[in-house]
């Protein structure tokens, strides 16, 4: 069996009792990895995997990131390509994410280039009849206004190459990791959302089993913008708007949910799982949510 669990938004940085949470995180999903003695398992992050680009924030979600080493697929966010709390974008950030902090991790696939906007491409296979073919997009816009930083693109160019890789398998699963919202607008709008992500729907038709991302931190309420924690909940089934098309896991609240997605081969079939993990001793919330099934 092919396992990969799917979790976003870490935000590792200065402050502590946000890390601790990310850390209470990493560490049930550990316990849930271990229980499950098959080799073929897999961490994808789906951005803003620290809150800004700096190497000191870099270290410190490398040290929570080790023990996936060498089963690891790291997304970048616009925090991980930002300085200033990530309002100012920073090639030489956009740089360190590509190397030395996923080449660190024994990220598959060493020549990985994000930062060129050439999409990841890796199959995961357990060598039983089982596989996942992973495609990792940069959705992040390379701009240097503070205002639009937020915003995402995937490209003329990246979306070409992206069609390339649909067309020459057919049989295969398809598993499209990026950061941005591609299905839909951000809140708010003017800073956040995907540009293209039309262009992106149409280009992945339902060539692919599901849409892997993060991003969105805010939600509008009474005409206020509030943060995102309990009002947007991680679900599958919210997601799977179209017909026969791909399912779209929104883990943008792993963090605050303590939970994650898990996606499973078995039969050469995909499935995947919502997991909600017992909250920190100190979470007032509770989180007795159902799992639900695709």
């Amino acid at each position: 069996m092919l396992t990969i669990y799917h979790v976003s938004d870490l935000h590792y940085g200065t402050k502590s009792p946000h890390n601790n949470k990310a850390d209470y995180l990493l560490t049930q999903l550990k316990a849930d990895w271990d229980k499950n003695t098959a080799a073929n398992k897999y961490l994808l992050v789906t951005g803003d995997i620290v809150d800004d680009g700096t190497e000191i924030n870099y270290a410190t979600a490398m040290d929570a990131l080790l023990p996936f080493k060498d089963k690891i697929i790291v997304i970048p966010g616009n925090h991980d390509y930002g300085y200033i709390e990530s309002v100012i974008y920073s090639a030489r950030a956009a740089r360190y994410f590509d190397h030395p902090f996923s080449t660190n991790l024994g990220m598959l696939n060493p020549s990985a280039n994000f930062f060129g906007k050439i999409p990841y491409q890796v199959t995961l296979d357990d060598h039983n009849g089982n596989k996942m073919k992973l495609i990792g997009l940069n959705s992040c816009k390379q701009t240097s206004a503070w205002n639009d930083f937020a915003r995402g693109e995937i490209g003329t160019a990246q979306l070409g190459r992206l069609k390339e890789i649909l067309d020459s398998d057919n049989t295969t699963p398809k598993l499209i990791a990026l950061h941005h919202i591609p299905n839909k607008e951000a809140v708010p709008e003017m800073v956040m959302t995907l540009e293209d992500r039309e262009q992106l729907i149409d280009a992945v038709g339902k060539r692919s089993y599901a849409f892997a991302f993060g991003h969105q931190g805010w939600f509008e309420a009474d005409n206020k913008l509030q943060r995102c924690t309990q009002a947007r909940k991680m679900s599958i089934n919210a997601f799977a708007e179209r017909k026969d098309g791909p399912f779209f896991l929104d883990a943008n609240n792993s963090v605050d949910e303590s939970a994650c997605y898990k996606i499973t081969v078995l039969g050469g079939t995909p499935n995947t799982e919502l997991i909600r993990f017992a909250p920190q001793p100190s979470d007032e919330g509770q989180h007795g949510d159902p799992v639900e099934q695709p």
